[in-house]
């Protein structure tokens, strides 16, 4: 079998070959022409293969590197410290301008070129103003030359002085007359009205040691009544002796309850109200000055009058009587 299909093959190709032979003779386009293949041909040199090719790299110049040169850093001078200087003994000139200070009278005459704004202005302190009226020290009372306590200071008057003012003010002081002067004084310590004397504060408590005026008298009053007498000695010298005990029915001094201080005038009258401002604590119920009596029983009504007795010493003008308590 093999072999029939192998000689069918053989005749198949052997009559292929026969038509093949027979279609060129006849047809024109088979004519002899010379083709390209026809003429020699110059050697071509082997192409290489894209696998067989190395490729040199082109020789590629080196990117430079950029060498970044440090910027330099200003060189900063140190700051010289100043020098400390020498000490040469003469004190440094200030260079701050002191603020001018008050002219006393006295100076005016030494007051320099530069300065006679000043002076001009302390002439018009000294200059008196108009008339203004009257004023009264409300205490003791400092005067000076110009208007401030920085000025110097003329004279001082006590409480109550009269005064004569000018219509002049500067700053909350006055300008005044006194003793034909010219002064300021503050105006906060002067008044329109003339102030009320105030009375003159009590001595406190005195001692209680014994004091010679009163010893000769201790036999015959109370021990309280001994208290009382001893400090008013010791309180008011001014007494010259002590009357105590006697015998007189009505009276503080039969029980021995009662002194007489031998004092007058206004010195009595000092005696009289430290007795009765004391009068709580030292148990003293009854007074008789001048004429007067206080006693703790009618208090409220201060002091009164009683009728003439007839002397001196019996309206007690010429000494102080004290009676205390019992005990």
């Amino acid at each position: 079998m093999a072999l029939i299909v192998i000689v069918g093959v053989l005749e198949g190709a052997a009559l292929h070959s026969v038509g093949s032979a027979e279609f060129a003779a006849t047809d024109p386009m088979n004519a002899k022409w010379p083709t390209s293949r026809d003429y020699d041909r110059p050697a071509l040199s082997p192409v290489p293969t894209a696998a067989a090719e190395e490729t040199t790299p082109a020789a590629v110049s080196p990117t430079p590197t950029v060498t970044v040169s440090p910027t330099p850093s200003a060189a900063v001078s140190p700051t010289p410290t100043p020098a400390e200087p020498e000490p040469t003994g003469a004190k440094p000139e200030s260079t701050t301008v002191p603020l001018p200070k008050p002219i006393r009278a006295s100076d005016a005459d030494a007051i320099p070129t530069e300065s006679a704004s000043l002076a001009a202005l302390l002439a018009s302190y000294q200059e008196a103003g108009s008339s203004a009226g009257v004023r009264y020290a409300t205490t003791s009372l400092n005067l000076r030359v110009g208007p401030g306590a920085d000025y110097e200071k003329a004279t001082t008057v006590s409480t109550a002085t009269k005064l004569a003012i000018t219509d002049k003010t500067v700053d909350g002081w006055r300008q005044l007359i006194h003793k034909d002067k010219v002064l300021w004084a503050s105006e906060k310590y002067l008044s329109e009205t003339k102030p009320k004397p105030k009375p003159a504060a009590s001595p406190g408590l005195g001692s209680v040691e014994p004091c010679g005026k009163v010893s000769g008298i201790e036999g015959g009053i109370t021990n309280r009544m001994t208290r009382v007498a001893r400090q008013m000695c010791h309180l008011f010298p001014g007494i010259s002796s002590f009357g105590g005990y006697r015998n007189q029915s009505g009276s503080l001094h039969g029980s021995g309850r009662a002194v007489d201080a031998m004092i007058s005038g206004e010195a009595g009258w000092k005696v009289a109200r430290w007795a009765r401002a004391h009068a709580s604590e030292l148990g003293i119920v009854e007074i008789l000055y001048s004429q007067r009596i206080w006693t703790a029983q009618r208090a409220g009504e201060g002091w009164r009058r009683f009728s003439d007795r007839g002397s001196a010493t019996a309206n007690h003008y010429d000494h102080v009587h004290v009676g205390v308590r019992s005990g």
